[in-house]
């Protein structure tokens, strides 16, 4: 059984007078465990708050390796072509012109990557919903800010190395 007090002032100050109150009206009465409503919201939130907390560092977690992973991937594939980027060079090639070409290529592939994405998170979503506090399962913005961001790492994963392959010695690349 739970008795609830409601006071204009500190609650702490009003334990002594309620527990007089509640002892002349039934002295056998016991009184056990005086908390404020605060105290008790923060208890009986406190599993929420947690698996909140916790499935919040994950998807942070999860996000942080998608980008490093993405950022790799595409970086090692761009710098597997700086010998072709070396010899577009000596040929005369625009350093601009040879980053947007790889820039665009990087673009299509981070396009169908983030689209499948977005196809499985929208398939997905159903699962996770019993885990989601404050959002809808089909929170729109969370996807577009997981998009941008991760089509946004795999373009500076392409833009980056292609940048720097340009700035390569011919000569050297191809002897490397």
């Amino acid at each position: 059984m739970a008795f609830v007090v409601r006071t204009g002032h500190e609650p702490a100050g009003s334990v002594p007078a309620i527990r007089a109150e509640i002892s002349r009206l039934d002295p056998t009465q016991p009184i056990s465990s005086v908390s404020t409503m605060d105290e008790h919201l923060a208890r009986a939130l406190s599993r929420p708050r947690f698996m909140f907390t916790l499935v919040g560092s994950f998807g942070i977690l999860a996000l942080t390796l998608s980008v490093v992973g993405i950022y790799g991937v595409m970086a090692y594939f761009v710098t597997e072509r700086s010998r072709e980027i070396a010899i577009r060079m000596a040929l005369g090639a625009q350093a601009g012109a040879v980053v947007a070409m790889i820039v665009s290529r990087t673009a299509y592939l981070a396009g169908i990557g983030v689209a499948a994405g977005l196809l499985g998170a929208a398939l997905f979503t159903r699962v996770l919903s019993s885990l989601l506090f404050g959002i809808t399962a089909s929170d729109v913005s969370s996807f577009i800010a997981a998009a941008v961001l991760l089509g946004s790492a795999a373009l500076a994963a392409g833009a980056i190395p292609a940048f720097r392959a340009t700035r390569i010695d011919g000569v050297q690349a191809l002897r490397g």
